[in-house]
């Protein structure tokens, strides 16, 4: 570099008086790009075009460059507009993602009050209702592996589309009570495998916005829309066409899929994020790297360029090296399964153990609005604590509480433990969503997501039916042991999560 150069830059990055600076030299453009072929020329009236080193080197005042990566305008006018766009396309965003987590908490939220009336419908017992969670986690598995080879060759909102497809295929079979009890299973199978992709995609795009806050009511829209699904539902339970519930469920994916459509357009979630202005973790240590590299007047091109982001295949064996994806994943499988085995049996749970009538059913909203609660009120618990210790604080409160349901047969004192249960439980996928985009890469976590969410899911299913089997043999109260095994189990891998965050490449 030089001398000419080395001192423009020093003194382009020091908040000093406005003074004439020359800029425009290839190699300066160069190192502040971190690439050989970079297409920026800082203080150039061509500003981002390719033809802008044949551009005259232009006399710009300090006053004038906002920072490192220029805004190719010198007006305020452009950059405001620009700004207002990016800030009103990222609260769009935000309400589609957030009106999509709230489909999810519908579905999930009806199961509780809706299960005894499939066992009536179709005249079967505890371990063969229990094959609606088993299809349904087929559906999900299947969705996950799918979901590692679509993330990197399928647009982003293409995906969500395609999940929104699937959901009203098996919301169309579903609302038709069809017999035999297996066509009802393939129902639950398609819809499995939409429920998947889009808590996937959800959480993945979710995860690049460094913003916790929206993580905490993306999935606070899905406890509330768990907590009206209860209250709509069991007011269908005693219709002779029950299974018109769930042409609610329908319609939200029709508008689902509207949505997605026009906000989107078919693009992919860098076209996406590029959109809302957001910046993630990588591309901030990124910038921070060519800045530390440019101020060192020694620092060789090549190894500026050196620091541009790895871009990683994001196939299924580089996610399967991630040993820190398949604790996540185990986590979630026992959290999903913990959240879905109570909000799926408290009802039958009440009304056998503890002598409630149909009106049960509002236990079960309790818990999902006590879920919906937690992911909000709990936020700057959450700060305070630190998320690592937070886990487990509420875990250990949540054993106590469904120790005092167990022992205690108190038709509302048992209700008002499971609305609490449910708001300590709530903060928890936030959390391990919010975890995974610290410590995985970003070139992989979309599939790492999809994994972590799919195999998760996966839970929803195996662990109410092993609910459904224990329960077949030895009544219904099992269900509380077996919730107290499954939270002692989360603290176990809670612990194997690492403290320290960074990138594995």
């Amino acid at each position: 570099m030089s001398q000419l150069s080395l001192e423009t830059f020093t003194r382009a990055t020091l908040p000093s008086q406005p003074v004439p600076v020359l800029v425009g030299s290839r190699l300066a453009a160069d190192r502040l790009s971190g690439h050989k072929k970079s297409q920026v020329s800082l203080g150039s009236p061509n500003i981002g075009r390719s033809n802008s080193w044949n551009a005259e080197p232009s006399i710009t005042p300090v006053s004038e460059r906002r920072s490192f990566d220029a805004t190719p305008s010198f007006t305020s006018a452009p950059i405001a507009h620009d700004a207002k766009n990016k800030k009103r396309f990222y609260r769009i965003t935000l309400a589609a993602i957030f009106f999509c987590f709230f489909l999810l908490g519908l579905n999930d939220g009806s199961i509780g009050p809706l299960l005894p009336v499939y066992q009536t419908y179709y005249k079967v017992n505890f371990l063969r209702v229990s094959m609606i969670f088993i299809t349904n986690c087929l559906g999900c598995l299947t969705s996950a592996v799918l979901n590692v080879f679509l993330a990197p060759r399928i647009a982003f909102s293409r995906i969500l589309m395609l999940a929104t497809v699937f959901q009203i295929i098996a919301y169309s079979l579903i609302t038709s009570a069809p017999k035999p009890f297996a066509i009802m299973c393939i129902g639950f199978f398609v819809n499995g495998m939409g429920m998947s992709l889009l808590n996937s995609q959800g959480n993945a795009i979710l995860s690049m916005l460094n913003n916790p806050t929206a993580m905490g009511f993306a999935h606070a829209f899905y406890g509330t829309g768990a907590l009206i699904a209860p209250l709509i539902s069991t007011q269908f339970v005693e219709l002779p066409r029950w299974s018109l519930y769930y042409t609610i469920l329908l319609g939200t994916s029709v508008l689902d899929l509207i949505s997605f459509t026009l906000v989107f357009k078919g693009e992919g979630v860098e076209e996406v994020l590029e959109k809302m202005g957001v910046r993630t973790h990588e591309e901030a240590e990124h910038l921070k790297l060519q800045r530390v590299h440019a101020r060192d007047e020694n620092a060789d091109i090549d190894e500026v360029a050196e620091t541009t982001p790895r871009r990683d295949s994001g196939s299924f064996g580089a996610v399967l090296k991630q040993i820190h994806v398949h604790t996540l994943a185990a986590f979630v499988f026992i959290y999903v399964g913990t959240e879905v085995t109570i909000g799926g049996w408290i009802v039958t749970f009440m009304i056998n153990e503890r002598g409630g009538g149909p009106s049960s059913g509002y236990v079960s909203s309790g818990f999902f609005g006590g879920l919906a609660l937690g992911r909000i009120v709990l936020l700057h618990v959450n700060r305070w604590l630190g998320e690592r210790l937070a886990v487990f604080v509420y875990i250990a409160a949540g054993i106590v509480l469904e120790i005092t349901i167990w022992f205690v047969p108190s038709l509302i004192g048992n209700a008002v433990a499971v609305s609490l249960v449910g708001l300590l439980l709530g903060p928890f996928y936030p959390i391990v969503m919010s975890q995974t985009g610290r410590i995985i890469n970003r070139n992989i976590l979309s599939a790492s997501i999809g994994w972590i969410a799919g195999f998760g899911q996966s839970g929803s299913a195996i662990l109410p039916f092993l609910t459904g089997g224990l329960a077949n043999r030895y009544g219904i109260i099992a269900l509380q042991p077996l919730i107290v095994a499954m939270m002692a189990s989360m603290a176990a891998l809670w612990f194997m999560v690492p403290t320290v965050v960074k990138k594995n490449d």
